[in-house]
């Protein structure tokens, strides 16, 4: 590894800060060349061109060692000069011929611009900071560090690639504690090179109010933005940034400040413990390409209301919303995901790896999508304060006790065309809530009753069979102690054995000419 420093010009490349031979350049001629002694801790030069600077013109620092135009961008981006502008470069008197250039460094900042001499003109403009490197030559990587604590000033942009000895480095990483410190740091724009971000990289730099972590990161080591007093604001965009461990999470120290977190369009997996105790997060919105959420992501986020999970997502880590103490709503529009599961302690309490955890008893309202095909098992354990629930149309699977422990579910609204059985009464998404339930409708396109589906619900007087029905399943309605009659539709040609087993108050019950099998 070699270390070395360079000056970063806004969006360019970037130059070695010692002894160096270079040329002043103007559309493409060279007007002055010099030694540019930066071994002082300052150091001022002035370069007179002998030609006027018009507006248009073409300004380059020309590395004659390395034989390469150093980056530069005063009056705007470029990766290999500037062009002039009028209203910063105003020596354009046809008859000027003293105007000169002003390199300045101090405090790891330096100034270049058009000096006075003879024709008004700026007497600097302000170009960066110096950011140092450690180099890769095996790999041509280069991570960000830093010389010493509070190295760092104002706005820093860190470029994708550095240019050193002929050779270009692409800025993979941000070293361990690069930017510790940096009081006065008051931006960062990090690039879509980065692949990972070190440990306590930015700590204690109090002046930065947002930061956004590019698509690139894959890995964010411990307490990166510890004592960031000033952050409230985070864009995330990293794609598939690796998961994190409870107290060792990036924002961890500051999570409570913050109160804006916005994913970007591409993040495919929020990692574990990202937001966790993000109280004063108010909303958030999960973009359409996220496939994965990690366990306790959002632990604590007690403001949240609602929360809508999108259809892109097929797995979510145990506890992704617990302790969430204000969250009420829930549009559950995932298409897939993988089911949860239950475990028991060595003493026999039952738990469950549910992604609501103990926010489950204060949700009032939990909302399927239309493109929803699976309902994953427990997905909606423990949701004592909801009272009804509507099955779409797009349901072909529910798992197991997918709404056990919803204690004050009464009603549910069944628009499920071709759901698939339930292979036990035991496993049927109501069976422990059965007999709590007193309406269940069945949608005008249902096409198949599943076996076991209305198992046990002993509260229901009645219930309408559509004519879209075709098929009954076995014991479809056994123990539906409540009904007194019912009538079987004409297109119903099948019904399962036992579908009305234990419906002890049935006392009439009509079917149509179509049935062919009755088992």
């Amino acid at each position: 590894m070699k270390k070395f420093s360079f000056l970063f010009v806004m969006l360019a490349t970037c130059i070695t800060l010692q002894a160096e031979s270079y040329g002043i350049l103007v559309n493409g001629t060279t007007y002055f060349a010099g030694t540019l002694n930066t071994g002082n801790t300052s150091f001022t030069e002035y370069m007179v061109l002998g030609v006027p600077l018009k507006s248009g013109d073409y300004f380059q620092l020309y590395d004659k060692e390395n034989a390469a135009a150093w980056a530069v961008a005063l009056d705007g981006a470029s990766t290999t000069g500037v062009t002039l502008s009028s209203d910063r470069y105003n020596c354009t008197a046809d008859g000027c011929y003293d105007c000169y250039i002003k390199l300045e460094y101090a405090a790891d900042q330096l100034y270049v611009g058009v000096a006075t001499g003879g024709c008004s003109g700026n007497t600097g403009a302000t170009i960066g900071n110096i950011i140092y490197y450690d180099f890769d030559d095996a790999n041509l990587t280069a991570t960000v560090t830093s010389e010493y604590y509070d190295e760092y000033t104002g706005d820093v942009v860190i470029p994708a690639t550095v240019n050193y000895d002929g050779k270009t480095y692409s800025v993979t990483s941000i070293g361990e504690r690069a930017f510790d410190g940096c009081s006065s740091l008051t931006s960062v724009t990090i690039p879509n090179s980065v692949t990972s971000i070190g440990s306590y990289a930015f700590s204690d730099c109090s002046g930065l109010t947002s930061v956004t972590i590019p698509n690139s990161v894959t890995s964010i080591g411990d307490y990166a933005f510890e004592a960031c007093s000033g952050l409230t604001s985070v864009v995330w965009n990293a794609k598939n940034c690796a998961d994190f461990f409870y107290n060792y999470a990036p924002f961890y120290y500051i999570a409570s400040q913050i109160t804006s977190f916005t994913f970007g369009s591409e993040v495919e997996h929020i990692p574990a413990y990202l937001c966790y105790d993000m109280k004063n997060l108010t909303s958030v919105t999960i973009p359409n390409s996220v496939t994965s959420i990690g366990w306790y992501a959002f632990w604590g986020c007690s403001g949240l209301t609602s929360v809508t999970i999108p259809n892109s997502v097929t797995s979510i880590g145990s506890s992704a919303f617990r302790d969430c103490s204000g969250l009420t709503s829930v549009v559950w529009n995932a298409k897939n995901c993988a089911d949860f599961a239950e475990y028991y302690d060595r003493f026999g309490g039952k738990y469950y790896y549910g992604p609501f955890d103990d926010s489950a008893s204060q949700i009032t309202s939990f909302t399927f999508g239309s493109e929803v095909e699976h309902i994953p098992a427990y997905l909606c354990y423990g949701m004592e304060n909801l009272t009804s629930v509507t099955i779409p149309n797009s349901v072909t699977s529910i798992g197991s006790s997918a709404f056990e422990g919803c204690s004050g579910l009464t009603s549910v609204v069944w628009n499920a065309k071709n759901c698939a059985n339930f292979t036990s009464s035991n496993y049927a998404p109501f069976y422990d809530i059965a007999s709590q339930i007193t309406s269940f409708t069945f949608g005008s396109e249902v096409e198949h009753i599943p076996a076991y589906l209305c198992y046990g619900m002993e509260n229901l007087t009645s219930v309408t069979i559509p004519n879209s029905v075709t098929i009954i399943e076995w014991g479809a309605f056994s123990g539906c102690s409540g009904l007194t009659s019912i009538t079987i539709g004409n297109s119903v040609t099948s019904i399962g054995e036992y579908a009305f087993r234990g419906c002890s108050g049935l006392t009439s019950i009509t079917i149509g000419n179509s049935v062919t099998s009755i088992g």
